[in-house]
C-alpha cells in the first residue's frame, strides 16, 4: 500500500488555545513491508517524539503511531517477525537478525541516537514491541510515572501537566483514549491513534511537562537480556490481552428509584455485572406510559448493591423500575492488575530488583543448565527454633484418618528440605486435597510453624478452606474478605465463619497488635495486592504459601494422570467409573466401600424442553429454574443435604431469587456457579445446564468435569433430552447420559410426587 497522507487538526480536537488552533499535522500510513531508509527522515532530530500503539481485538500490536510537532507516521504491522534463535544459556546467537525494515524502525525511532520517546503506558507498549516483533526500545519515558495521581488515566496526566496552559476538551480526550483497537480501514481509528501519539509528545514540551517528565527514569530494553525480557513480556502481555478482551459496552440489569431526598439511586441485581463507581452509563427514562427516552449519567460511589446517579436529567417518575443499563468504557484495572503492571514498569525502569534478588523468580524462570538442582538461600535450611518433634500427643486426630497418598502430601508440605520448597499436590476431584491442606495447617501449627497463608483465586474457594478448618476443629485463623464481595451480596455464604472475618474496609483502622499471635491467614490472590496488606504481613510474614485450586490461575489440568490407585473417595462408583473412562483413561478407581452401591441409580436426568435466552452477559433457562426449585423442595422435605450448581451466573441469580421467594425453602449457601464451586462437595448435587441449542460452557471439558464430580451420594441433571441426544451428545454430559441409560431419566410426575 503506498503511503497515504492527509492533514489532521489534532490540536483543536483535544485542546483549545492560541498556540494550537491553526496547526495541522500530516498523517502518513505505511505498511511494515514498505518501510525504506527515508521513511523516518522527518524524525531525524533531537526533539521529543510521541508514540502510541494500536492493538487488535485480542491484544496483538498491529500499528504504531510516531509523532513529533510537525508530522505523524502510522506503521501497520503485517507479520510477526521471526524470533532470534537462542543457545542453551538463553543468549541470542544472532542467526535471525531483525528484517531490514524493522531494523530501520528500531535504529531510527525506537532506539534513536538523539532525543527521547514519550508514551502513555510505556511499559506494556515496550513489551508488546518486543513480544510481537522482537523490537527493543531506549530513552523511553512512561508519562504517568512523573505524576502524583494514582489512577494513571490519560486525562489526569494531561490536566496535571498542561495546567492552565490550554483549555482541555475533557470528553474528547476520554473518547480518544477509550478504545485502542486499530482497524486499518477505519478512518476514525487512525485519527485517534495519531491523537494519542501527538498528545504524548505535546506533554513533553508544554506546561510543566519538561520539568515533570525529566525526573522519570528511562526504559532501555537494549540492555536487558533476552531471557529476562521473555519473562517480563509474558506477564505484561497476558495482562494486556486480558484488558483488551474486556467489553467496551456492558449491559447491566438494575433497578432505578428515588430516595427520600429525591436522589436517583441505581441498584444492581447481579454481582457479576454490577455497576462500578465512576462508570458512565446509559438508561431508559420511562415517560407517559412509554419507554421514554435515553439518558446518560455517572455512577457515584457504590456501596453494596446501590449507588447514587450523578445526572442533570430530571424525571417525575417516583416508582421503582427494572431496566437495562449500559455502561460505556472498559472497567478500570483491578487492584491486582494495577499492581502487576506497576511491578513490570518498575523492573523496566531499573527500580525493582525482583528478577535478580528473588530466589523464587530465579529458580522458576531462570533455572540453571543441565538440570542443576534448585538453589535456595542457606539461611532457609537452618532448623526452625520453635519446631517440636511430632509425637502422638501433637498429631491431630484428622491426620490419622488420611489415606497413604494424602499422608505423603502432608509430609512433603511439612518438610524443610530444599527439594520440597516448591510442592505441587495433584489429584482428581474428591480426593481430599482440601482435607490435606487442613491437616497440614493443624499439624504445622501444633509443632511450631507460623507465617502460613492460604490463598485461592476465588472468594468461594477460600471460604471452603475456612469451613474445612472449622470442620477439623482448628479456629486460630483470620479470613480477609473484600467488602465489595460480601456487603449486601454474599453475607449468607459466610455465616459459618463470620467470627473470623476481617472485611477490607476495616484494614486501614486495624491496629497492628490486633493480629499478634495469629499464625494463619486466608485470602484471595488478588487480596495480596491490597495496599494495606502490610498490616498483616508485618505481624505474620509469609513463610509458607499454599495456593488452592491453582488450576484456575494457570491453564493446567486440574488432575494428575499418575498414581490414582486409591484416590477416588467422593463419587458413587456408578458415576466414578464412567468419569474415569471418559476423563482419566480408566485410571481412576472408585472406593469399593462407598455407601452408594452399583444397584442405586446415582445420576438422574430430568427432561425440560425449555430454551435458554440471553440475560445481560449470561444465559437463563426459566423452565429449568422452575424445575430446580421443585427438586430443591423435594430434597429439603426428605432432609437430604443438597446444593445447586450451574455454568451461568444469570441462571444462578434467577434460581437464588426464586428460592428466596419460595415459602419455607432454605436458600442460603445453596446455589453457585461452577467455577466458584470448584473444590466443594455435597451429598446431592442439582445441575442446571441452561443451554439447549449451542454447546457454550459444555465445550470446556475441564470445567464440565468439575461440575459433574461434586456429589457424594447422587446427582440430578436438569436439561433437554433432545439436546443431550442431539447437539450435546458428544459432550461429557451427553456421554454420561448415554452410559447411564434410559432408566436414568426421571419423569416430571415422579419428581412432583417425590418418587426418586
Amino acid at each position: 500500500m503506498p503511503p497515504q497522507s492527509r492533514p489532521m487538526n489534532l490540536m483543536q480536537t483535544l485542546v483549545d488555545g492560541a498556540d494550537f488552533s491553526l496547526i495541522k499535522i500530516p498523517v502518513t500510513k505505511v505498511k511494515e513491508c514498505d518501510i525504506t531508509v527515508d521513511t523516518f527522515s522527518d524524525f531525524d532530530h533531537a526533539r521529543p517524539v510521541g508514540i502510541s500503539p494500536g492493538y487488535s481485538s485480542t491484544g496483538k500490536l498491529v500499528a504504531l503511531a510516531i509523532t513529533d510537532d510537525k508530522n505523524c507516521t502510522i506503521i501497520e504491522f503485517s507479520n510477526v517477525s521471526p524470533r532470534p534463535m537462542r543457545d542453551r544459556g538463553g543468549r541470542s546467537n544472532n542467526k535471525s537478525p531483525l528484517p531490514r525494515n524493522l531494523d530501520e524502525l528500531q535504529r531510527k525511532i525506537l532506539c534513536r541516537p538523539a532525543g527521547e520517546l514519550f508514551a502513555f503506558d510505556m511499559g506494556p507498549l515496550s513489551m508488546s514491541l518486543y513480544n510481537d516483533s522482537k523490537l527493543r526500545i531506549k530513552n523511553a519515558v512512561d508519562i504517568q510515572s512523573g505524576l502524583s495521581a494514582m489512577d494513571r488515566k490519560p486525562l489526569t496526566a494531561i490536566k496535571e501537566i498542561l495546567g492552565t496552559a490550554a483549555s482541555i476538551k475533557e470528553q474528547n480526550v476520554v473518547t480518544v483514549f477509550r478504545y485502542p483497537v486499530y482497524d486499518p480501514d477505519d478512518r476514525k481509528g487512525a485519527t485517534d491513534l495519531a491523537m494519542r501519539a501527538w498528545i504524548s509528545q505535546l506533554l513533553a514540551e508544554y506546561g510543566n511537562g519538561a520539568e515533570t517528565l525529566a525526573r522519570v527514569k528511562r526504559i532501555n530494553t537494549e540492555v536487558v537480556s533476552e531471557q529476562k525480557l521473555d519473562m517480563i513480556a509474558k506477564i505484561a502481555n497476558d495482562t494486556l490481552r486480558q484488558t483488551q478482551l474486556k467489553p467496551i459496552k456492558t449491559q447491566h440489569k438494575a433497578t432505578l428509584k428515588k430516595d427520600a431526598s429525591g436522589q436517583l439511586i441505581i441498584e444492581s441485581l447481579e454481582f457479576k455485572d454490577r455497576v462500578r463507581s465512576d462508570q458512565d452509563i446509559e438508561y431508559n427514562v420511562p415517560q407517559g406510559g412509554t419507554s421514554g427516552y435515553k439518558a446518560r449519567a455517572q455512577v457515584g460511589t457504590v456501596r453494596g448493591k446501590s449507588a447514587p446517579l450523578l445526572t442533570n436529567t430530571r424525571s417525575t417518575n417516583t416508582t421503582t423500575i427494572t431496566t437495562t443499563v449500559t455502561s460505556i468504557g472498559r472497567d478500570d484495572p483491578t487492584t491486582a492488575e494495577a499492581q502487576r503492571a506497576a511491578t513490570v514498569l518498575r523492573i523496566l525502569q531499573g527500580y525493582d530488583k525482583l528478577l535478580s534478588d528473588s530466589p523464587w523468580i530465579k529458580n522458576i524462570w531462570f533455572p540453571g543448565d543441565n538440570n542443576e538442582p534448585l538453589s535456595w538461600p542457606r539461611s532457609w535450611s537452618e532448623p526452625i527454633p520453635t519446631l517440636t518433634t511430632p509425637t502422638s500427643a501433637n498429631i491431630p486426630p484428622v491426620l490419622l484418618t488420611l489415606n497413604s497418598s494424602q499422608q505423603d502430601a502432608v509430609n512433603t508440605m511439612y518438610s524443610t528440605l530444599d527439594d520440597h520448597r516448591i510442592t505441587i499436590i495433584q489429584g482428581p476431584p474428591g480426593t481430599g486435597k482440601t482435607s490435606v491442606i487442613a491437616s497440614f495447617v493443624q499439624f504445622a501449627i501444633q509443632t511450631g510453624y507460623d507465617g502460613i497463608w492460604l490463598v485461592a483465586q476465588s472468594n468461594v474457594a477460600v471460604k471452603n478452606i475456612a469451613e474445612k478448618l472449622m470442620t477439623v476443629g482448628f479456629l486460630d485463623w483470620k479470613l480477609l474478605v473484600s467488602k465489595d464481595f460480601i456487603f449486601e451480596w454474599h453475607e449468607h455464604i459466610y455465616t459459618k465463619v463470620q467470627n473470623n472475618i476481617i472485611r477490607s474496609d476495616e484494614f486501614q483502622r486495624l491496629k497492628g497488635h490486633a493480629m499478634k499471635g495469629c499464625k494463619v491467614i486466608l485470602c484471595t490472590l488478588s487480596m495480596l495486592s491490597n495496599r494495606f496488606i502490610n498490616k498483616f504481613t508485618s505481624q505474620n510474614p509469609i513463610k509458607t504459601l499454599i495456593v488452592d485450586e491453582a488450576s484456575q490461575i494457570e491453564i493446567v489440568p486440574p488432575f494428575g494422570q499418575e498414581d490414582l490407585q486409591d484416590l477416588q473417595n467422593r463419587m458413587p462408583p456408578q458415576i466414578g467409573s464412567i468419569i474415569s473412562d471418559l476423563v482419566y483413561n480408566g485410571n481412576l478407581k472408585s472406593n469399593s466401600l462407598h455407601p452408594i452401591t452399583e444397584k442405586v441409580i446415582a445420576c438422574r436426568f430430568i427432561d425440560v424442553p425449555g430454551h435458554e435466552k440471553v440475560k445481560g452477559n449470561s444465559f437463563l433457562n426459566q423452565l429449568e429454574c422452575d424445575t430446580v426449585i421443585k427438586l430443591a423442595q423435594q430434597l429439603q422435605e426428605q432432609q437430604k443435604a443438597y446444593q445447586i450448581i450451574t455454568p451461568y451466573d444469570g441462571q444462578r441469580t434467577t434460581i437464588e431469587a426464586e428460592m428466596v421467594q419460595t415459602p419455607d425453602l432454605d436458600w442460603k449457601n445453596k446455589c453457585f456457579n461452577v467455577d466458584s464451586f470448584q473444590g466443594n462437595e455435597e451429598d446431592y448435587i442439582i445441575i442446571s445446564l441452561v443451554r439447549s441449542h449451542e454447546l457454550g460452557f459444555l465445550n470446556n471439558i475441564r470445567r464440565t468435569n468439575v461440575m459433574l464430580t461434586r456429589c457424594k451420594k447422587g446427582m440430578f441433571i436438569v436439561s433437554s433430552r433432545n439436546f443431550l441426544t442431539g447437539r450435546g451428545a458428544n459432550t461429557l454430559v451427553g456421554e454420561l447420559m448415554e452410559r447411564m441409560g434410559a432408566e436414568a431419566w426421571l419423569e416430571m410426575k415422579d419428581l412432583e410426587a417425590g418418587n426418586f
